[in-house]
Formats: C-alpha cells, structure tokens, sequence
C-alpha cells in the first residue's frame, strides 16, 4: 500500500513539474530565454524531473515506514529486553553517524555532475543541429573531440558520487551484521554468564 501511495505521489509531483516548467518556460522574456541554452532546459524537463520524481517516491516510502519501525522497536525492546536496549540506541547512533558521514558533500558532487551533464547535452544538440555546416566546413573530427572532451570531463565528475553510492548499502549492510554480532555476544553473555536473561528475549531482540 505504501508503495502504490510513493508511485502516485511521485508520478504526480513530475506531472506537475513538467505542466508548470514548461508553461513557466512560455512566459520568460526573449531576454531571459537567451541566457538558457535549449539543451539545458530539456535535461530540465526530462532528466531533472525524473530524478525529482524517484527521490519523492523514495522519501515517501521511508518517511512513511522508517520512524514508525524505529520507535515501534524501542519501544518493544524497552518493554521486553531492558538491558540490551543500549545496545539498540548504540547501533543506531554509530549508523546513522556513519551515513551521515557518506552524504556529506554528496550535494556538492552532483551538482558539479550535473553541470558536466549540461554540458554534454549542449555539445550533442549543437553538433545534431549544425551537422550539415559541419560536414560542409569538415569539421567532423573537431565536432569528436570536443564530445569526447566532454564526455570525459562527465564521466570525472560523475565517478566520485558514483563511488559513494557505491559504498551506501555495503557499509549500511556490515554495520547491521556487525551490530547483531554485538547482539549475540553480549546477549549471550547476559544469558550464559550473568543468567539474566533467558535465550527466549535474546531472540525477541
């Protein structure tokens, strides 16, 4: 249910997007037009909005799931394992610093992607829409470096974010192993040495 609510929300949200840039677009003056190149405002209408409609989708998702999930646990653990319940906050805390850590600056990495993106998309719609002149004048080999150029100086700048996401869900996925080894020690510990707690809450937790 809460996957078919995301798709609508984010579907609608580009809908909107869409309508209201391109009417917006129909307003500006020729004066403000100039200082957009026509490749920009099509990654705009197209790339950008996609990428605005998955990560709505996606927040939705989380924001509907995750704070209920989180305070429903602690609350359990609370409630039925008290003594491992630091255990619980400690693993959140460590991955939610952790994480933290691997966004920071995510921002700023996109947003010189972006900008090499709008540069390759300007390079390719000048040279689809002077290939006659280019031909004429043969330029072609000049027209294949300058795209390579820019190709290159996209796939630089779209590495480091690439990289980052990469290291996401492998570090988030050691982190949750590594917490529910910290679970078995040191509730078996509180089981088998301290005999506390009995073999049936450790499972609970």
């Amino acid at each position: 249910a809460n996957s078919g609510y995301a798709v609508l929300f984010g579907e609608g949200t580009a809908n909107f997007l869409r309508i209201k840039t391109f009417r917006k677009l129909e307003t500006l003056s020729f004066g403000n037009l100039d200082r957009f190149r026509t490749s920009d405002l099509l990654v705009r209408l197209t790339s950008d909005i996609n990428n605005v409609k998955l990560a709505v989708l996606y927040a939705v998702i989380i924001l509907l799931q995750a704070p209920f999930n989180i305070v429903l646990a602690v609350i359990i653990t609370g409630l039925l394992v008290p003594r491992l319940l630091w255990l619980m906050l400690a693993a959140m805390v460590l991955i939610s610093a952790v994480l933290l850590f691997l966004l920071r600056g995510m921002q700023k990495l996109y947003a010189t992607r972006q900008e090499k993106l709008d540069n390759v998309n300007n390079v390719l719609q000048e040279g689809l829409a002077g290939v006659r002149v280019v031909k004429a004048f043969v330029r072609e080999s000049y027209e294949s470096r300058r795209f390579a150029g820019a190709a290159s100086d996209l796939r630089a700048a779209a590495l480091p974010p690439a990289f980052r996401n990469a290291l996401f869900m492998p570090t988030l996925m050691a982190l949750m192993y590594t917490s529910i080894a910290a679970m078995y020690y040191f509730g078996g510990r509180l089981v088998l040495i301290d005999q506390v707690m009995t073999l049936g809450e450790v499972v609970v937790f």
